[in-house]
């Protein structure tokens, strides 16, 4: 009797589990190969990827040979997760890392990245790094776990080069090839939205040197910045950019504190696009249109009414009507307007709900369409006045 129980369950279980359990959703590391020398600092990528069923959680075990490599920073910025019930951490005399992170509905669902951990070699040697535990949860309202697979990499260090004394020829010359490491970029904005949005870029260099940033279009520089690393060799560059719209391509290089540059780094693509209304090259902005917008029902309902009055043949009473029915659609519209323009405000930084800016925007359009409104219900008003007589 028990056996045909557990038997009768088993398929329960299988039969109810539908597609869930012919995902092949995983937990990996990329790249899964890599060769670096001793005291580089190297990114890897914590990845997911949820074959075609939707998640909502995913937390995972990550080890390293504590004796060959050290984490430096774990980096949660880009991540498809915006819950953190477990927040990344590691410890380098373990060699080990966790994480457990979540996304409200209405989940995710295709293959981006968790974290981002920042290593370190010490010495050299071959390093496996391995993700030892993990869970991706289904967003099936029962939490199913759909891990189909782990997988880790393999890393080969090797030991700096120790440069040899040059006694004839002179040190350096300019064709000489720059041995100083390009920095890495790590966080760059795929798509940004041009002076609406914070432009954020992130990354990995020689420690205190100048970090070079280049957006170009085409061959030449469009933007350039720059910003330094600390003692541990991160940088950050942020600021409100105004650029204008198309496909650039972000990239970096170093300057040393004595005056050595180094390549640059690998180009990243970036697309900006503009808020507003786009006519042919030219973008007219939410607000600005939608003032255009109040200004042109103003205009209309003002030379249009009178042109109605005096050219009807209709009875006052057929007219009447027609005037309370297009007093009550004028509301409507004027109602129309305000959810539309509440709407269009709120994601002027591409992100739900108003912020300062946008409530103090808001209200003064809000003010605009208040006084148009009232100055349309005020000449419907002397119409109907009119037509009493």
């Amino acid at each position: 009797m028990n056996k045909k129980l557990i038997i009768f369950f088993i398929l329960l279980a299988l039969l109810s589990a539908d597609k869930i359990f012919a995902a092949d959703a995983s937990l990996f590391i990329e790249p899964e190969r890599g060769t670096y020398y001793v005291n580089d600092v190297f990114p890897l990528k914590i990845k997911l990827n949820s074959d075609g069923i939707t998640i909502n959680a995913a937390k995972a075990s990550i080890s390293f040979p504590k004796g060959l490599a050290s984490v430096q920073s774990v980096s949660k910025l880009g991540s498809i997760f915006q819950l953190w019930p477990e927040e990344p951490s590691f410890s380098n005399s373990n060699g080990t890392i966790s994480f457990g992170g979540g996304v409200p509905a209405p989940g995710f669902n295709g293959m981006d990245t968790v974290i981002v951990v920042n290593f370190k070699v010490k010495t050299a040697g071959n390093a496996n790094i391995n993700i030892t535990d993990g869970q991706i949860l289904a967003a099936d309202g029962r939490g199913t776990d759909i891990l189909s697979s782990l997988r880790g990499g393999v890393y080969t260090f090797i030991a700096a080069k120790t440069p040899q004394p040059v006694k004839e020829k002179p040190v350096a010359t300019t064709s000489q090839v720059s041995i100083i490491p390009a920095p890495e970029i790590l966080v760059y904005p795929k798509y940004y939205v041009s002076g609406e949005e914070l432009f954020y870029v992130e990354g990995k260099a020689v420690p205190s040197s100048t970090v070079m940033i280049y957006l170009k279009s085409g061959e030449s520089a469009y933007k350039h910045w720059e910003t330094g690393s600390d003692e541990n060799g991160d940088w950050v560059f942020s600021g409100e950019e105004t650029m204008a719209s198309g496909q650039y391509i972000l990239s970096a290089k170093i300057k040393t504190a004595d005056g050595q540059f180094s390549g640059f780094s690998p180009g990243y693509r970036v697309n900006v696009s503009l808020p507003g209304i786009t006519i042919g090259s030219l973008v007219i902005p939410y607000p600005t249109f939608l003032i255009i917008l109040i200004i042109l029902i103003i205009l209309i309902t003002l030379i249009v009414l009178p042109i109605f009055l005096y050219k009807s043949k209709k009875s006052k009473n057929k007219l009447k009507k027609e005037i309370t029915e297009a007093e009550e659609s004028l509301v409507n519209t004027f109602v129309e307007l305000g959810r539309q323009l509440t709407k269009k405000i709120e994601y002027l930084d591409s992100k739900p709900g108003l912020n300062t800016r946008e409530k103090q925007l808001r209200d003064e359009l809000f003010y605009i369409l208040k006084n148009s409104e009232e100055i349309i219900s005020k000449e419907i008003d002397d119409i109907k006045k009119e037509l009493n007589k």
